[in-house]
């Protein structure tokens, strides 16, 4: 009985010394590193919280997402209401496409927690999951609370900006994508989007400039080509409108002129 308590008592001082080793090399973003030593926690403890959260969160910097969702499972299952799990599944079922999943977790995750809403990452997910599922009322009051958390959020100032565009609502919409281009200049979806929207106000020549800074930006984006050429046609340049359609086939034959305009 002595030599098992002894023994037991040597795997927790283990356990606790790969957790350390493993927290210290994760905020040197050595998550491989990181990763083994979690799972020698687990080796000893196979149900350690902390641990099943931890190397689920190293299998997610890694790209290993079903890997990272296994684990996270298990760690859930030790807790239900543990809100950063739910939170960081949310994230990952936003990066596979599984919007629904990812904002049934976040909402979990917000119930429990609320201050995790106030975290760029989780509400700018949120709001772009809504988005992504059409639901775009819910994606402007998500974007507008995280730009309320964040005035300085370029991503989520180009959301209310994108939303409101959407919602057909161009005066509202030009200011937050300027915004988002003043705090990153190098976001070429706002200017897109701004050219969208100038184009709805009738504000072609300054639609144009927008649209094709968005082109330099993403020379092999063939949605900007189009818009290029759609607003040179709109703007009488025909034979430099044909241009950049023709380059915006080169990149995407398939694809039909109109649907990406």
């Amino acid at each position: 009985i002595q030599t098992a308590a002894f023994n037991m008592a040597i795997a927790h001082l283990q356990a606790r010394w790969w957790l350390w080793l493993g927290r210290a090399r994760s905020k040197r973003e050595d998550y491989g590193g990181a990763l083994i030593c979690y799972q020698r926690v687990l080796h000893f403890f196979p149900k350690h919280l902390q641990a099943l959260a931890n190397a689920g969160n190293c299998l997610d910097h890694q790209g290993s997402y079903a890997e990272a969702i296994t684990l996270y499972d298990r760690a859930l299952q030790e807790r239900p209401d543990y809100p950063d799990v739910h939170a960081r599944l949310g994230v990952i079922f936003f990066r596979l496409q599984r919007h629904q999943e990812s904002i049934d977790s976040l909402n979990r995750a917000f119930r429990m927690k609320p201050s995790l809403k106030e975290e760029p990452g989780y509400g700018l997910t949120f709001a772009t999951s809504l988005a992504c599922l059409g639901k775009t009322d819910d994606a402007l009051e998500a974007y507008r609370a995280a730009v309320k958390h964040n005035p300085r959020n370029a991503r989520a100032l180009a959301g209310v900006g994108w939303a409101l565009l959407e919602l057909g609502n161009y005066a509202d919409a030009e200011l937050p994508l300027r915004d988002a281009i003043r705090l990153e200049p190098g976001y070429g979806k706002a200017f897109l989007h701004l050219s969208f929207v100038l184009g709805g106000l009738k504000r072609y020549d300054e639609s144009l400039a927008s649209a094709e800074r968005f082109a330099a930006l993403e020379p092999e984006n063939p949605t900007a080509h189009a818009n290029v050429g759609w607003l040179l046609s709109e703007t009488g340049s025909q034979r430099e409108a044909l241009i950049a359609y023709k380059r915006s086939v080169e990149l995407n034959p398939n694809s039909d002129r109109k649907s990406v305009v």
